[in-house]
């Protein structure tokens, strides 16, 4: 079980988002789970807006990797996804 105060910091942690760390998560929570080439395609960013965003949100503890599939290269990619509290 979750304690409250947990709750309440990662609430704080997601409440201090910047505009685009927003969108970002925001996506994560609504797919369930991106590359960030298809975050990029998602939400019509370049590729370089998505990649720094995700290692904030990595650092912040809100984003995890998930698992890996093939990317349009063809080369494995990341899936990331929401750590939810």
């Amino acid at each position: 079980m979750i304690q409250e105060t947990s709750r309440a910091a990662h609430q704080s942690v997601i409440d201090e988002l910047g505009p685009r760390q927003e969108i970002v998560f925001h996506q994560l929570q609504v797919s369930g789970g991106c590359t960030n080439e298809k975050l990029s395609d998602l939400l019509s960013l370049p590729i370089n807006q998505i990649t720094p965003r995700i290692l904030e949100l990595r650092e912040k503890g809100l984003v995890k990797k998930m698992y890996e599939e093939p990317g349009k290269s063809g080369r494995m990619a990341i899936v990331w996804g929401v750590v939810h509290a």
